[in-house]
């Protein structure tokens, strides 16, 4: 054995008790495990569409520099909608989830 090895059991070690750790408190508490996921989601399509505005500044078509343009804002619109209201955003990530299972079960 190679004593370089050790280290690293060390850290997967720690974190599966931190991950652990935060999965006993997700599911005391799934209310505000829920209303965290979504400032998460909320925050990364705030970001997403900023990236996706300012990409679609560098190109050169008109017409596909608009429709982007637009997605973009729509994409920060939705970050920023779930970010200012996390109630209504974790009620319509359970409905989508909800339906996404119910088209799942009647196709297969």
């Amino acid at each position: 054995m190679d004593q370089p090895a050790l280290p690293a059991i060390k850290d997967f070690k720690l974190t599966g008790i931190i991950l652990c750790v935060i999965g006993v408190i997700s599911l005391l508490v799934p209310l505000i495990t829920g209303i965290a996921v979504v400032y998460i989601i909320g925050a990364f399509l705030l970001l997403g569409g900023i990236f996706y505005v300012l990409q679609a500044m560098q190109m050169g078509d008109i017409a596909g520099k608009t429709f982007h343009v637009i997605l973009g804002a729509l994409i920060m619109f939705g970050g920023l909608a779930l970010l200012f209201h996390p109630f209504y955003g974790l009620s319509l990530l359970t409905l989508m989830m909800a339906m996404f299972f119910v088209f799942e079960g009647v196709w297969k």
